[in-house]
């Protein structure tokens, strides 16, 4: 799902991952489908791989909970991850126990892959401080947060109802846009 610097997914992770919130408002539409396609495929409920170049491990400490604002694709499979650690001296590597992830295999170009996704708003604990491997590997485990909270965002995205024209769109419509739009822009706040 990578691809080069200006591919969909680089750009719209670069978008959700923004401090300013309000840049996210235009892509609400592709969002809505996006998470529509990716709640009928069904949960991955086991420990996953995310590896990354350089050592970023001394932003997750033991107990901290954090939300991954992105799309992050992940693999089951640790050797597929080992190319993703870049050839430098430092790389972290995220082991991550997912309850709700979705498994892509048979949508991507890289079945080999064995890719799933997590979906943007995905909380997570920080089970333990980062293990540092001499070689320069930083080891950081986390594990998806699920408190009855995490089917809000999915559920006020699968309730907006939109419209190619504005002129169309009902009083209940608009209560829903701003009620989903109030919803993102607010969640942080409210896990925290």
């Amino acid at each position: 799902m990578e691809g080069g610097d200006n591919s969909l997914y680089r750009v719209l992770n670069k978008t959700l991952r923004s401090e300013n919130r309000r840049e996210v408002v235009p892509w609400f539409g592709f969002l809505k489908l996006f998470d529509t396609a990716l709640s009928k495929l069904p949960a991955v409920q086991e420990c996953v791989w995310r590896g990354v170049a350089g050592d970023i491990s001394q932003q997750f400490k033991e107990g901290d909970k954090l939300t991954w604002w992105s799309i992050s694709s992940c693999s089951v499979s640790l050797k597929v991850v080992q190319d993703f650690l870049g050839s430098e001296e430092n790389a972290t590597l995220f082991m991550i126990e997912v309850k709700n992830a979705k498994n892509i295999n048979g949508y991507t170009n890289y079945p080999d892959e064995q890719e799933v996704l997590l979906r943007p708003g995905t909380q997570l604990r920080v089970k333990d401080n980062a293990l540092h491997h001499k070689g320069g590997l930083h080891v950081v485990h986390l594990a998806e947060v699920c408190d009855g909270h995490e089917a809000q965002l999915p559920n006020a995205m699968a309730s907006l109802n939109l419209s190619s024209k504005s002129e169309n769109k009902s009083a209940s419509s608009k209560y829903k846009i701003h009620c989903f739009i109030h919803t993102f822009l607010l969640h942080e706040y409210i896990s925290k």
